[in-house]
């Protein structure tokens, strides 16, 4: 999945401090952080920082998808927004179905 880049940009939201995710590569590694955390530090806000390989996974998953079928035409049409509180993960989708990630379990709802 190196080939793809930035697919959840914009549509990452801390429901923490209220600011949106910024892009890291980290070597190759893209990485969603919270603006709080990354101009402040943990102690002002501690949401995860999401991989975007992650992201991709557990989408593809949910949604029956293979890698030449996911990219970011797919990513814009079907995602409404993602909310990070902490370890808690809600991905919402434009038809109505979501994912909630609590504490690294996963519940597919709808």
């Amino acid at each position: 999945m190196s080939d793809i880049k930035y697919l959840f940009k914009n549509l990452i939201i801390c429901t923490k401090c209220n600011k949106n995710f910024n892009t890291k590569n980290n070597n190759g590694t893209i990485n969603y952080i919270c603006q709080t955390r990354k101009n402040r530090g943990k102690d002002y806000c501690d949401s995860e920082i999401l991989k975007e390989d992650f992201l991709i996974d557990i989408i593809q998953k949910n949604r029956g998808l293979n890698g030449k079928d996911f990219n970011l035409s797919k990513v814009k049409q079907t995602i409404k927004i993602i909310e990070v509180n902490g370890t808690d993960i809600n991905i919402k989708f434009k038809d109505g179905s979501e994912i909630e990630l609590a504490d690294n379990v996963m519940n597919f709802g709808l």
